[in-house]
């Protein structure tokens, strides 16, 4: 090996000590408390990675410091690194046992786990931290609402419908307790309370839209067509841009056999990119005999929907055939 590969061989270990001196020497000169603190700065200012940094480097120089993992579980959740957060917040909870908000940030990463990877175990993980937090601090009322939410995933719509109402004796002005509660209320077939609790949600918030559009679908359900109507017409006049409130009013028009008012609302799905639509154009077309224009609904439909909606697809491939034959 020549002398000048031999030089800049030591000179590259030579820089490569230096600067793991550097960083020594560096996270040596502050304490603990120091790069928490600096940490704490930079996380209000919203410098998440530097604040990431330091806080790790408190945690470094103090493997106890569970305020330290607290905030950086917090960034951590922030940033949907949803399995760092668990571990952190784990961190805390050993070093203190008895902090019902640690178990309840817990609780919602479990639950945004299992509503991003669809694994309904990581919502029973959840509702076991809901269940520490509310065991340790009975009296906040977003331990039982997020526990009514996890409740709600898993079908336990008694169980739900209990944190709701506890929910709502706690929070008795949220419109969320109630639209929650008559979520569980119709599924569990208590017609009068669900609608009940609509109203009540409705004169809390009339402009929240999710509340006319689910009793919309809860009236269409009941056979109630024209409260149907009532309500989906509501929630186009708050925001006429939402595709799937014009073509369920369609639906209930072609129900109704008013197929002119159908197809003009399947239209206006159309125009906001709702390829279902042309399913339901097709359908109502049939039914005036405009089997050409049923025709040409149907394959555009089925040449520009998902391949994966497999029994819509035979529905529409059915109805094809029909149409073709009587044009």
């Amino acid at each position: 090996m020549g002398n000048k590969a031999m030089i800049v061989i030591i000179g590259i270990i030579l820089l490569i000590s230096f600067h793991v001196t550097t960083f020594a020497e560096e996270l040596e000169n502050q304490t603990a408390e120091q790069w928490f603190g600096l940490g704490s700065k930079q996380h209000r200012n919203s410098e998440l990675d530097a604040a990431l940094k330091s806080y790790t480097n408190a945690i470094t120089l103090k493997d106890d410091y569970k305020e330290a993992y607290y905030y950086r579980a917090h960034i951590y959740s922030q940033q949907k690194q949803f399995d760092l957060a668990i571990a952190d917040f784990s961190r805390v909870i050993k070093l203190n046992q008895n902090n019902a908000i640690v178990f309840y940030l817990r609780g919602l990463c479990y639950s945004e786990k299992a509503s991003r990877e669809q694994r309904m175990g990581f919502y029973r993980d959840a509702i076991t931290d809901f269940n520490k937090a509310i065991e340790i601090n009975p009296d906040n009322p977003d331990f039982y609402y997020s526990r009514a939410l996890d409740y709600l995933w898993l079908g336990q719509y008694t169980l739900a419908l209990g944190d709701n109402t506890k929910y709502i004796l706690l929070k008795p002005t949220d419109v969320r307790g109630y639209y929650n509660r008559a979520l569980c209320y119709g599924s569990l077939k208590k017609d009068d309370l669900a609608l009940a609790d609509y109203a009540k949600a409705a004169e809390l918030d009339p402009r929240d839209i999710k509340i006319y559009y689910n009793r919309g679908l809860y009236y269409f359900n009941k056979g109630n067509y024209d409260l149907s109507i009532k309500d989906y017409s509501k929630v186009i006049e708050l925001d006429p841009n939402i595709s799937e409130a014009y073509y369920n009013r369609g639906l209930t028009y072609f129900v109704k056999k008013n197929y002119d008012y159908a197809i003009n609302d399947f239209d206006k799905a159309i125009q906001l990119n709702h390829i279902k639509s042309y399913l339901g154009k097709a359908l109502a077309y049939e039914k005036i005999h405009r089997y050409k224009e049923a025709a040409e609904a149907c394959e555009y439909y089925l040449e520009h929907s998902s391949p994966y909606d497999v029994s819509v697809r035979m529905q529409a491939e059915d109805l094809l055939e029909r149409v073709k034959s009587r044009t």
